[in-house]
């Protein structure tokens, strides 16, 4: 998605990152052109590559798109317009059309792209189709990209699995995805694991083991945090945030 002024094209995505994501739109002209520009932008050091390309082909960037996101000191003015054709789908574990366009992907030349790890479609407004001339909704869609690929970016971070019956040391780590929501209770200094959902809660000690303490009524003051199904076994995922 690079021109001339960038030396190699796949130096942006590749085998050497742990995620790659292409992100897919009709012209490869405006939205996944900013969602390409603020992942390149947001990921610091996490191992996530990106490319983006146009389902129809491509053509050219569009002017509002460089100048909003110029704006907010991300500079695409050197991105080129590419076709979905250039590239490869294997290439790519995360796959998002930033349109509403993935049933173009049905054809079965395409389909491939929507078999990927993860397929995803955000579904935002065309900012040339619906901007009053101000650039206004060309700034309201790029915000909307940034919160987006930022969300993107939390659920590729890597987190650390531990297991609760053993205690608190770390078995290994792993990608977010195939993770499940879990509530954890704070008790002092200490957090307890909550199993459960309906109208009694099991509390079990993250520290000590799977031994469960005690039962209440009600979720109360709880922490969201997310867990691995392993086989028969829940382990208890951190990470992602300061809890």
């Amino acid at each position: 998605v690079y021109d001339s002024c960038f030396p190699e094209k796949e130096s942006t995505y590749g085998k050497k990152y742990k995620h790659n994501v292409m992100f897919l739109c009709n012209h490869n002209s405006c939205r996944s052109q900013m969602a390409d520009g603020w992942l390149r932008e947001l990921r610091g050091s996490q191992s996530v590559g990106v490319a983006s390309a146009g389902i129809v082909g491509g053509t050219a960037v569009k002017p509002g798109a460089i100048t909003v996101m110029g704006e907010a000191g991300v500079d695409i003015s050197g991105f080129s317009s590419d076709a979905v054709a250039d590239f490869k789908p294997e290439d790519f574990d995360i796959v998002i059309s930033c349109c509403g366009c993935g049933s173009k992907l049905d054809p079965a030349d395409k389909l491939a792209w929507k078999q990927q790890r993860v397929f995803a479609d955000w579904n935002l407004d065309d900012p040339p189709a619906i901007d009053p001339g101000d650039l206004s909704e060309y700034r309201r869609v790029r915000d909307e990209v940034k919160a987006k690929v930022q969300e993107l970016l939390a659920e590729c971070a890597e987190r650390t699995v531990f297991d609760a019956d053993a205690g608190g040391e770390p078995l290994l780590k792993l990608e977010a995805g195939d993770v499940e929501a879990l509530t954890i209770y704070g008790e002092g200094d200490a957090r307890r694991i909550v199993s459960g959902g309906g109208e009694k809660l099991l509390l079990w000690d993250a520290v000590s083991g799977g031994a469960p303490l005690r039962e209440f009524e009600g979720a109360g003051y709880v922490l969201t945090v997310t867990c691995h199904r392993a086989g028969d076994g829940w382990h208890i995922v951190s990470g992602g945030n300061d809890n």
